[in-house]
């Protein structure tokens, strides 16, 4: 087995353990969609203070990326903590038994993760896009 076909197995089965439990689709979609409808629409008044932002930056300007960070980094807090989970059933051990590549290992894991899950980030994504096309909004 080579390195690609032992990553692209392992980011199949983290995709089906998120399929069989459909709350963590609902959250990974909708965190972020939450962060940035809470946040933006709660703290906008800030971006309106004097001597706070530079002339022209609105608040959704300035809270996107880093909702998007938040994103990321709640993403490797969940890869970190589903090879933990791994470790403590078993499956790890199992894992480095077989002729699989350790490093796929991770990388399946990881390319998972980072991959957003279909979705997890594009609507902050989106957001700021809209924001970059029409500055004047806000």
């Amino acid at each position: 087995m080579t390195l690609f076909n032992d990553t692209r197995h392992l980011f199949v089965r983290s995709l089906k353990k998120l399929i069989r439990n459909p709350i963590l689709i609902f959250f990974s979609l909708f965190q972020p969609i939450i962060f940035l409808l809470l946040f933006t629409q709660l703290f906008s008044k800030f971006a309106q203070a004097p001597g706070l932002f530079p002339a022209g930056v609105s608040y959704l300007a300035y809270a996107t990326p880093g909702i998007l960070l938040q994103n990321g980094f709640s993403s490797a807090l969940q890869s970190g903590t589903s090879i933990v989970d791994d470790i403590n059933s078993g499956f790890l051990q199992k894992m480095l038994v077989t002729p699989v590549s350790r490093a796929a290992i991770l990388l399946g894991r990881l390319s998972w993760h980072s991959s957003g899950w279909p979705g997890q980030e594009s609507p902050s994504r989106s957001a700021s896009e809209q924001e970059a096309l029409n500055p004047s909004s806000g």
